[in-house]
C-alpha cells in the first residue's frame, strides 16, 4: 500500500499494524449511556493504566513526558465509590517499545474525548468523577513530534509493544476477540 509521504508516518504505520485490536477494543467498550455502564469503564481502563502506565512513567525525549491518568482515575474511582483490583504494573519498556506502548496510551487520553461528552451527560466531569478524561488533543500532537523524532528507533519493537498494549486493553476490560 503506497501512501504519500506525509508528518509522522510512524503513527501511520503503528495505526495500521494494530487497526483490528484497535477495532476490537473501541466495539467492546462501546457507548456508556448509564453510570453502571460509566463505572465498568472507569474499572477496565484503570485496570489497564494500572498494569501498563508505570512502565512508561519514567520516559521522557526533550521537555516532553506521557500523562499519567492514575492519581486522576484514583480521584474518579473514588467519587463513585468504586473500588479497582489491584494488579502488578509492567517493568519499564525499552524507549522503542515505550513509544508502542505510548502511541497506545495517548491515543486513549486523545479518545477519552469522545468519551468525555458521554460522561457529562451523565453529569460527570473534570471536578467529579471523570478528571481522567479531561486532556485534548494538544499533547498527542506533542507525542506525535515525539515519536518522529526519537532514535534509534526500532518499528518492529514499536509495534509490538503496541500490539500487546492493545491486547492488555482487551484483557482489562475482559472484552472477547474474534
Amino acid at each position: 500500500m503506497n501512501r504519500p509521504t506525509r508528518p509522522s508516518e510512524r503513527r501511520w504505520q503503528l495505526r495500521d499494524a494494530t487497526a483490528s485490536a484497535h477495532m476490537i477494543l473501541d466495539t467492546g467498550i462501546g457507548l456508556f449511556t448509564t453510570r453502571a455502564a460509566y463505572a465498568e469503564y472507569l474499572l477496565g481502563i484503570h485496570r489497564f493504566r494500572a498494569q501498563v502506565e508505570p512502565s512508561v512513567s519514567g520516559f521522557r525525549m526533550a521537555d516532553w513526558q506521557p500523562l499519567c491518568l492514575l492519581q486522576d482515575m484514583a480521584q474518579d474511582l473514588a467519587d463513585l465509590s468504586l473500588v479497582p483490583r489491584t494488579t502488578t504494573p509492567d517493568r519499564p519498556a525499552h524507549d522503542s517499545a515505550a513509544l508502542g506502548i505510548l502511541y497506545v496510551l495517548e491515543g486513549s487520553a486523545l479518545g477519552g474525548q469522545l468519551l468525555r461528552k458521554q460522561a457529562a451527560r451523565l453529569g460527570l466531569d473534570e471536578t467529579f468523577g471523570a478528571r481522567h478524561l479531561r486532556h485534548g488533543p494538544a499533547h498527542w500532537q506533542a507525542f506525535l513530534s515525539v515519536l518522529d523524532a526519537a532514535t534509534p528507533y526500532d518499528p518492529d519493537m514499536a509495534i509490538a509493544a503496541a500490539r500487546a498494549t492493545f491486547e492488555r486493553a482487551t484483557s482489562a476490560f475482559q472484552l472477547k476477540t474474534a
